[in-house]
C-alpha cells in the first residue's frame, strides 16, 4: 500500500495480517506462472515456506520488482514480544510516503529525532542514526553515482557524431554549389532551397532514427549484460518514452547540422570557399579530438581504478575456497542445539571429502553483504561524544578463522575448547583494536556483546568483509556454541580445498542433504565470483566507457581522415603547382601530415583542458587514482596522436601520387 502498487490478482498484505492466525503471501508474477501455471484460481491455494503452510491472498503485476526482481514472494513481518522490544538490531529498512508539501529535509530531521528518542543508548552521542533517501536513489544503489557518468558519456559521443554529420554535410554543400547556382538560375527562391536540403536532411534523420531503433531492439539482451550490477535486478526493456526522445534526437541533428551549411550556400551559391570554412571545418575536428580524449580520460581512469581497487589486500586467502548458503528454517531449526548438531554433523560429513582441507560455518561470508551489526560497550571504557558504539559481528563454528584465512595478529583464533560452559569469548579486528585500545593489548579485556560479557582471546587483521571499498568498521567474531539465542544463526558454508573447488561442489550438496535431504542449497561460488559482483559495478562502467571511447576514437579519426581527405581534393591543383615547381613526394607527405598533426595537436590541448575541468565529476567514483592522473593523459594523447597518424596517412599518400600536369590540366 505505500508502495502505491494494487496486486494483479487478489490483494496486497495488510496490516492486519501481521496478527491474524493464518499466514498468508503474497506471490510475484513469474513465480505464479513458473510454479503455478498462470492459474487465475492460485487466490486460497497454500504455499509452503521453510516447511510453514502460507495461504496465498494474492499475485503482484508483473512490472513489480521491489526490492529486485531476485525476490518472488512477501510475507508480513511477524515479531515475538521480546524480539519487538529489542533495539540494538540493525537489520531493517523503513520505506515511508511523503505528505503532500513535506520536504525530504524536514523527514529526514523528524525521522532522525525519533531515533534519537528511542534509542535507550542515546544514538545522536554514539554514531547511530537514521538516514532518509529518496526511494530511486535508494534502489539504484552504486549506480546513482556511475549513471550520470554514463548519461554525459553518451551526450559527448553524441557531438561527436554531430560534429562528424556537419563536416560531411558542409562538404556535401559545397560539393553542389554548381547545382544550387543552377537552380537559383532558373528561378528557385534561397529559401527553397533552404527547404530542399531541409527535407534531405529529415530523410537522413529519419533513416538513421529508424535504423538506430531497430538496432536497440536487436542488442537489447547485450544491453542487460551491461546494465550495472545495483540496476540488474530491474525489469530492463525497451522504454517507449526513451525511443521517441532518441528517435526525436536524431531527426534534430540531421536538420541542425545540415540546414546551417544549406543556408550559407543558398545565400551566394557561386562564391569560392573561403578560409572561413575551411577554418570552420577544422575547429570541428578538433573539438572531435578534444571530446574524443575526454572521453578516453575517463574510460582510462575507469580502467586504472578499477585495476587499483582488485589489488587491494582483502585480509584474508580467497584461494580454493568454494562457499554456498544453506539458511535452516527457523521451524525446523528453532532450538540451538538442533541447529549445532546439523551443524556438526554436516562439517564431519564434508571434512571427510577428498580435497577438503578445512569446512566451517558462519553467519555472513566476506563480500556477501552488509552482515550483521549490534551496539557493544566495553568494560572500565565509556564511549565518548561522538564515538561509534556500533559493532560488526561473525558468528561460526570453530575452525572458521582458520578456513577463510584470516591473519591472526595477536593471541589465538577461538577453537572448540570454547565450548558453551567455558567464559564467552570474542576475536576482534585491527580496527576496534586501533580505535579503542590503542596503547596496551587488549587480551583479556572484556566486551558486552548481545547481553553477554567476552573476553578478548585474539585479534585478527581488518578482512574486507562488507566488499573492497568499504570504510573499515569495529568487528568481532563469536563462536556459535556460545550464541545461544537465535540471532545471527550461521548460514554460509566455507570450504577450504586441496584442488578445484567446483569439482567437490557435487559431494559437499550430497553431504548436506545426507543430513537434511530437505535442506536448500543456493548461492555455490567460489570467493572469487563474490569479490567479481562487488566490483561488477565499477566493471559495467568500465565496459560501457571503453565502448563510447572506442567509437568516439573512431569518430574522430574518420572525422580527420574526411576534412584531410576533402583538403587534398580541393587543393589538388596547388599540390600538382608544388610538384611541379619541385616538391618531392615525401614533401607532400609532410605537408598533408603536418596540418593533421596540427588539428589533432590542438584538440589534444584544448581535450587535457576539458577533460580536467569535466572528468572532476567521475572524481567520488574513483579509486587509488587521481583525476589528473598522468600516466592516463599521456597513454590518451599518444592515442589520438596514433590515430591522428593513422587517419592522415591515406589522404597523405594520395596527395604524393597527384600527378602535376593532370592537375593542371583538369583544373
Amino acid at each position: 500500500e505505500v508502495l502505491g502498487t494494487q496486486a494483479a490478482l487478489g490483494r496486497v498484505i495488510v496490516p492486519d495480517d501481521a496478527r491474524a492466525s493464518e499466514a498468508v503471501a503474497v506471490i510475484s508474477d513469474g513465480l505464479w506462472r513458473r510454479r503455478f501455471g498462470a492459474d487465475p484460481t492460485v487466490v486460497g491455494q497454500t504455499l509452503r515456506l521453510d516447511g510453514t503452510p502460507y495461504t496465498i491472498v494474492g499475485v503482484m503485476p508483473r512490472d513489480f520488482v521491489y526490492p529486485s526482481a531476485r525476490f518472488e514472494f512477501w510475507i508480513p513481518a511477524r515479531w515475538s514480544p521480546t524480539q519487538a522490544a529489542t533495539r540494538n538490531s540493525h537489520y531493517l529498512q523503513v520505506v515511508g510516503r511523503l505528505k503532500h508539501g513535506v520536504s525530504l529535509e524536514a523527514a529526514g530531521a523528524e525521522v532522525r529525532e525519533i531515533a534519537n528518542r528511542s534509542s535507550p543508548l542515546h544514538a545522536e552521542k554514539t554514531g547511530i542514526g537514521a538516514l532518509v533517501l529518496p526511494l530511486a536513489e535508494d534502489l539504484a544503489g552504486a549506480a546513482h553515482g556511475t549513471l550520470p557518468v554514463l548519461l554525459a558519456a553518451a551526450g559527448l559521443l553524441l557531438l561527436i557524431a554531430c560534429a562528424n554529420v556537419a563536416n560531411l554535410l558542409l562538404a556535401k554543400a559545397l560539393g553542389r554549389k554548381n547545382e544550387m547556382g543552377l537552380r537559383q538560375a532558373l528561378g528557385a527562391s534561397r529559401w527553397r532551397l533552404v527547404r530542399q536540403t531541409a527535407a534531405e536532411s529529415l530523410i537522413l534523420g529519419l533513416v538513421a532514427g529508424s535504423v538506430g531503433v531497430g538496432l536497440a531492439a536487436i542488442l537489447l539482451g547485450a544491453a542487460r549484460r551491461l546494465v550495472p550490477a545495483s540496476l540488474s535486478g530491474l525489469v530492463v526493456q525497451l522504454d517507449p518514452r526513451v525511443l521517441a526522445v532518441a528517435f526525436a534526437l536524431s531527426l534534430v541533428t540531421a536538420l541542425l547540422f545540415g540546414l546551417a551549411p544549406a543556408m550559407a550556400l543558398a545565400g551566394d551559391p557561386w562564391r569560392r570557399p573561403s578560409r572561413l570554412d575551411g577554418r570552420l571545418r577544422d575547429l570541428i575536428v578538433v573539438v572531435e579530438v578534444a571530446l574524443a580524449l575526454v572521453l578516453l580520460v575517463g574510460a582510462g581512469l575507469a580502467i586504472r581504478s578499477l585495476g587499483a581497487l582488485t589489488e587491494v589486500d582483502v585480509g584474508f586467502r580467497t584461494e580454493r575456497l568454494l562457499t554456498l548458503s544453506t539458511r535452516l528454517p527457523r521451524t525446523a531449526y528453532a532450538e540451538p542445539a538442533r541447529r549445532l548438531a546439523f551443524y556438526q554433523r554436516v562439517l564431519e560429513q564434508v571434512r571427510a571429502l577428498p580435497g577438503v582441507e578445512r569446512a566451517a560455518f558462519v553467519s555472513n561470508l566476506p563480500f556477501t553483504s552488509h552482515g550483521n551489526s549490534t551496539s557493544f560497550a566495553i568494560e572500565g571504557r565509556p564511549f565518548r561524544d561522538g564515538e561509534p558504539n556500533d559493532l560488526l559481528y561473525r558468528v561460526g563454528t570453530d575452525d572458521y578463522l582458520e578456513t577463510v584465512g584470516l591473519r591472526l595478529l595477536e593471541g589465538r583464533f577461538y577453537q572448540s575448547t570454547d565450548t558453551a560452559d567455558s567464559q564467552p569469548v570474542v576475536v576482534i579486528n585491527e580496527t576496534l583494536r586501533r580505535r579503542f585500545f590503542p596503547d596496551a593489548s587488549p587480551l583479556g579485556r572484556r566486551l558486552e556483546i548481545g547481553g553477554t560479557w567476552r573476553s578478548i582471546v585474539g585479534v585478527v587483521a581488518d578482512a574486507k568483509e562488507t566488499g573492497f571499498e568499504a570504510l573499515p568498521r569495529s568487528g568481532g567474531y563469536l563462536p556459535v556454541v556460545q550464541n545461544g539465542t537465535a540471532w545471527a544463526i550461521p548460514e554460509y558454508l566455507a570450504v577450504r580445498t586441496t584442488g578445484d573447488p567446483m569439482a567437490l561442489a557435487p559431494g559437499i550438496r550430497a553431504a548436506i542433504w545426507s543430513v537434511d535431504p530437505e535442506q536448500p542449497v543456493a548461492q555455490m561460488r567460489v570467493m572469487e565470483e563474490w569479490m567479481d559482483l562487488d566490483v561488477a559495478e565499477r566493471r559495467s562502467q568500465r565496459t560501457l566507457l571503453t565502448a563510447f571511447s572506442a567509437l568516439a576514437l573512431l569518430l574522430a579519426t574518420l572525422g580527420i581522415y574526411g576534412v584531410l581527405a576533402y583538403t587534398v581534393s580541393r587543393r589538388r591543383r596547388e599540390i600538382g603547382v608544388r610538384m611541379a615547381l619541385g616538391a618531392t613526394p615525401r614533401d607532400i607527405v609532410g605537408m598533408v601530415g603536418r596540418s593533421g598533426f596540427r588539428l589533432v595537436g590542438a584538440g589534444i590541448a584544448a581535450g587535457g583542458l576539458a577533460s580536467i575541468l569535466m572528468v572532476r565529476a567521475m572524481a567520488a567514483t574513483l579509486y587509488g587514482v587521481r583525476s589528473t592522473d598522468p600516466v592516463t593523459y599521456s597513454a590518451v594523447a599518444a592515442l589520438l596522436a596514433l590515430a591522428g597518424g593513422v587517419a592522415a596517412a591515406l589522404p597523405a599518400r594520395r596527395a604524393a601520387r597527384v600527378d602535376p600536369s593532370a592537375a593542371l590540366r583538369d583544373d
